[in-house]
C-alpha cells in the first residue's frame, strides 16, 4: 500500500517520524544514514509504502521460539533519499476463531488481547482449530521516500 502521508510528529533524538495517511498512521524509524532527515518538518508531505505479511507455524507448547531481530536498511531510488524499516516478530498465541472463507484468524495475544490477521494462503488455516497454540510470525516493511507527491 502506498500512501501520501503528512508528517504529524518528529522525534529527532530517536529519528522516528509519525506519518498520517488517509487510512493509516505509521511510526517510521529513519536510519542514521538517511539523507534529508534534518530538513523534514511537521506538516511536510511524503510518500510511504507499507507492506505486511503473516506467516503461521504450528508450535508445540514447551518448544523454544525463534525470533527475528528488527533491522533498518537504507533504500534509495533514483537518487531520492529514503529509509526502509523491516521488522519480524514472533508471538505464541492461542487460536480463538478460524474463518477459512475470509482467510483470517482471530487469536488471543500473550497479553490477553485479541487480534485478527489475514493470511495470503488459506491452506495455512486448514488444520487449525480453536484453542490450538501456534507461533504467529508477523513481517512488516515500511519504505519511506522523501519528496513531494506527484501533482494531480
Amino acid at each position: 500500500m502506498t500512501v501520501t502521508a503528512i508528517i504529524q510528529a518528529i522525534d529527532k533524538p530517536n529519528r522516528v517520524l509519525t506519518l498520517k495517511g488517509p487510512e493509516v498512521t505509521l511510526d517510521v524509524k529513519a536510519s542514521d544514514q538517511m539523507e534529508g532527515f534534518d530538513r523534514l518538518k511537521v506538516g511536510d508531505e511524503v510518500t510511504a509504502t507499507y507492506f505486511s505479511a503473516v506467516m503461521i507455524r504450528a508450535h508445540k507448547q514447551g518448544e523454544p521460539l525463534e525470533t527475528g531481530v528488527p533491522k533498518t536498511t537504507i533504500t534509495k531510488a533514483e537518487g531520492t533519499p529514503g529509509s526502509e524499516t523491516e521488522r519480524e516478530r514472533t508471538f505464541t498465541v492461542t487460536v480463538d476463531a478460524v474463518d477459512t472463507r475470509a482467510s483470517s484468524l482471530r487469536v488471543k495475544t500473550p497479553k490477553g488481547g485479541f487480534m485478527t490477521v489475514t493470511v495470503s494462503d488459506p491452506r495455512q488455516l486448514q488444520d487449525l482449530k480453536v484453542d490450538d497454540t501456534i507461533d504467529l510470525t508477523y513481517f512488516e516493511s515500511v519504505v519511506v521516500r522523501i519528496g513531494r507527491p506527484a501533482r494531480k
